[in-house]
């Protein structure tokens, strides 16, 4: 990851919690680091931070491919807490299913 966005991630950390609808600027800055850092722990890491809902495809498939990893654990829980229970039964039928099955067996 470039050192620039390294700092926009930490500097967002920091932010937490904020209600970003009530803060637009904030709001427009965590979106474009977001998508800056699909398919990386600090993706879901910000997801989560931030409770920004839509993006379960982005964190499914992270949890497909790390599901040895806490973080891709906690991608898959984050898309069970959104409701994206049918996304999830789609996932069973592809090709990622055993990885996504091992995410489920970490997932307790």
């Amino acid at each position: 990851m470039q050192i620039e966005l390294r700092w926009a991630v930490e500097a967002l950390k920091r932010l937490k919690g904020m209600d970003l609808e009530a803060n637009p600027g904030v709001k427009a800055a965590v979106l474009k680091v977001l998508d800056s850092t699909r398919g990386t722990p600090q993706f879901v890491e910000l997801v989560k931070e931030f409770g920004i809902k839509g993006q379960s495809p982005a964190l499914l498939e992270f949890a497909m491919q790390h599901p040895e990893q806490s973080v891709g654990v906690d991608a898959l829980r984050l898309v069970l807490a959104n409701g994206d229970s049918e996304l999830v039964k789609a996932a069973l039928h592809g090709e990622h299913a055993g990885n996504l099955a091992q995410g489920f067996g970490q997932h307790g």
